[in-house]
């Protein structure tokens, strides 16, 4: 599961940086900034449902 979040989080810096050569300026590092947020809110879903599915196994 963490290299999925490896994953997210290089292609989001990537998808980052090239809005900051496109969109110089504040504007390009505001979406570069709201690129790393999502990957960091992907990763905090995904260890969420991870603990919550080890939660329900307990209870079966």
């Amino acid at each position: 599961m963490f290299l999925i979040t490896f994953g997210l989080a290089l292609g989001a810096t990537q998808r980052g940086a090239t809005y900051v050569t496109t969109y110089p300026g504040w504007l390009g590092w505001l979406m570069f900034g709201c690129c790393c947020l999502a990957v960091f809110m992907a990763g905090a879903k995904m260890l969420q449902a991870v603990d919550l599915e080890r939660t329900l196994e307990q209870y079966e």
